[in-house]
């Protein structure tokens, strides 16, 4: 589980590489694997450190959690004197790229992309399987900073989520958010 079989794109603030479901990183040349989830109202996330024996889970009984989750996160590995992940100072400098405006899709979810004048925004759509037929809907700003990362947001009190936009080894344009990979379908 903590070799290596697949190289993702580093997204958010941690997530080097998948291994056999897991997802892994080296923080300051520190391995740590872990899995990230969600459902309608909660979020986890699990993180292990092998060389130090340790783990530790974080459960939010909300759907909007990321800063509260990395807050956590980051004071359990300062309580412990080891490197955590750095603050995010990340800063937004112009629009993404026109060309990956269009529509992407992956089970349940179908996430459009539009860019209008000077705005991006980035609209997910998913079934709540809990209430069959209940679609949610939250859309976001989707910028791109001077690191050539880009990166999505509700509101201006949350934290900057990363995304990526590649070609797959067939040639299809796929969006990666979250671990999870939307293939362009217009």
């Amino acid at each position: 589980m903590q070799t290596p079989v697949a190289d993702m794109p580093r997204l958010a603030e941690w997530s080097q590489s998948h291994g056999l479901g897991w997802v892994r990183d080296d923080l300051y040349e520190l391995p740590v694997i872990g899995h990230d989830g969600a459902t309608i109202g909660q979020t986890a996330a699990l993180r292990l450190v092998p060389s130090h024996g340790l783990g530790f889970a974080v459960m939010c009984n909300s759907e909007h959690s990321p800063s509260f989750r990395q807050d956590v996160l980051r004071e359990v590995l300062d309580a412990l004197g080891m490197p955590s992940w750095p603050r995010d100072g990340w800063e937004a400098t112009k629009v993404p790229d026109r060309a990956i405006a269009g529509r992407y899709e992956a089970t349940g979810m179908t996430i459009d992309v539009r860019i209008e004048d000077d705005r991006a925004h980035l609209t997910m759509r998913y079934d709540d399987f809990i209430a069959p037929g209940q679609v949610n809907e939250t859309t976001f700003e989707l910028v791109e900073g001077v690191d050539g990362r880009l990166r999505i947001r509700r509101d201006p009190d949350e934290p900057w989520l990363d995304v990526a936009f590649m070609r797959s080894a067939d040639g299809k344009d796929v969006l990666y958010y979250h671990a999870r990979a939307h293939l362009r379908v217009t």
